[in-house]
Parts: C-alpha cells; structure tokens; sequence
C-alpha cells in the first residue's frame, strides 16, 4: 500500500542519525519494517531547505 499522505511531528536526532517516528503515527499507518519512507528533515535552529532523502524502519 502506497502511503501519500505527509505527517509533521518534532523529533531529536539520536545517534548514528537515527530518527524515532512516533508510536502513534506507527499504529496509524501500520508502518511496516519492509516499507521505504521518503522522509525529510528541517532542523529548528537552522532556516535552511529542507534535507530528502529515502529511509527504512528499523525492527525495534
């Protein structure tokens, strides 16, 4: 299933630049580990463009 929506939500960058979707939109969309998200970052700080790029979900 093809996912179109976009989702916005505050999160901090941990290490190894891992990024921790929340269980909520999780239980919502039924992400799977197999699933390939495009996923953008914009940090808070910084007024920069937007960095794009594709990521997978990890199995925890």
């Amino acid at each position: 299933m093809t996912l179109t929506e976009k989702v916005f939500f505050t999160a901090q960058l941990q290490s190894a630049h891992a990024l921790q979707i929340p269980k909520l939109i999780r239980w919502e969309f039924k992400l799977d580990n197999s699933q390939a998200l495009k996923v953008g970052i914009n940090f808070i700080d910084q007024h920069k463009n937007w960095q794009l790029f594709y990521s997978k979900t990890g199995r925890d």
